[in-house]
């Protein structure tokens, strides 16, 4: 079953649940029992092993930005 981000406009809580897909759309139960949660967008990012290649605005510990593992010593 995949995990989803729901957003509580009544008490401003961010939460994950289990849920089947076909009921991931439906609003769901905070865990302060406030009805009406909408489910969120949820966006990931990947790093691979393979290669140099990294988005030039990637961040780095300590906020600053790299366009090359070899930058943020990640080699």
């Amino acid at each position: 079953m995949p995990l989803y981000e729901y957003y509580c406009p009544s008490c401003t809580t961010r939460f994950e649940e289990l849920r089947s897909v076909s009921t991931a759309t439906a609003t769901a139960t905070c865990p302060q029992g406030h009805a009406g949660a909408k489910k969120l967008l949820s966006v990931f990012a990947t790093v691979t092993s393979g290669g140099d290649a990294m988005p030039a605005d990637a961040s780095c510990g300590a906020g600053a930005c790299c366009a090359t593992p070899s930058a943020c010593n990640m080699n």
